[in-house]
């Protein structure tokens, strides 16, 4: 069991920042894919466009 001191604001906020962290690390993820996607397509010997 961990005990917290201090109050739960600073709780509040490391959650906040992990949150934060993470959601940054799916929308990073997203516009990788979405960049590899684009660049593929883009590719495309078959494209005739």
């Amino acid at each position: 069991m961990l005990h917290f001191t201090g109050s739960t604001d600073s709780l509040q906020s490391i959650y906040l920042a992990q949150l934060e962290e993470r959601t940054n690390l799916i929308l990073l993820t997203e516009t990788d894919r979405l960049r590899a996607a684009v660049f593929t397509a883009r590719d495309d010997p078959n494209d005739l466009s």
